[in-house]
């Protein structure tokens, strides 16, 4: 049959959110996925040198991973 695409939905809370750049996210989540990643967030890729406070990711803020 044709290939399958699995997703799966990864939950990690960033406790001190004004410490942690995209790229050290990317990293967490590539670990555990084995694959690269495209960080977003309201609906604009985030460089790997970009710090997650500094682009408005708040407490409980979604992130989307692709």
């Amino acid at each position: 049959m044709g290939d399958t695409c699995r997703m799966a939905l990864i939950l990690i809370k960033v406790q001190y959110v004004h410490l942690v750049a995209a790229g050290e996210l990317k990293m967490i989540v590539s670990m555990v996925a084995r694959l690269e990643q495209r960080l977003l967030f309201l609906g604009k890729e985030k460089r790997d040198n970009d710090h997650l406070y500094m682009v408005g990711v708040r407490d409980k803020d979604k992130v989307l991973l692709l």
